[in-house]
């Protein structure tokens, strides 16, 4: 029985660890993006077809600022949208945000509300109402 949490708690370790390490693989690409590294842009758009939300989010971020890209706000809202349905808050924060003020999109209350509930529901923030203050405009 002691053998065998042992175990899970090795793998769990081992998950947190992956996790962490594609986090700061994620980061360093985006450090030599910066520096126009187009084979790091490359890289981090394999992760974002694999579905990894960071990297889906580090898009939405690059191509929103023009990091080594021009800036694209509809691609970076695609990007953002992709990271939010895949559980990425910050990509969920993003889109309902360009869709709240009309920044690079038609303004779409509707949709930045919707944005705004998942956002809710992935964080579980009950003391924060999203959608109540995009309601409001």
């Amino acid at each position: 029985m002691i053998k065998r949490k042992w175990s899970i708690l090795f793998l769990l370790g081992l998950s947190f660890a992956s996790v962490c390490q594609a986090g700061g693989d994620i980061d360093a690409l985006y450090s030599r993006i910066a520096q126009k590294d187009i084979q790091a842009l490359n890289e981090l758009k394999a992760l974002a077809k694999d579905n990894n939300a960071q990297a889906l989010a580090e898009l939405g971020f690059i191509y929103e600022y023009g990091v080594s890209v021009s800036v694209d706000i509809p691609q970076a809202i695609k990007y953002y949208e992709q990271a939010c349905d895949l559980d990425g808050d910050y990509g969920c924060f993003n889109a309902a945000y360009f869709y709240e003020y009309g920044i690079g999109t038609q303004k779409d209350i509707t949709q930045a509300k919707t944005l705004a509930k998942q956002l809710r529901e992935k964080i579980n923030l009950s003391n924060i109402n999203l959608d109540k203050k995009v309601s409001e405009r």
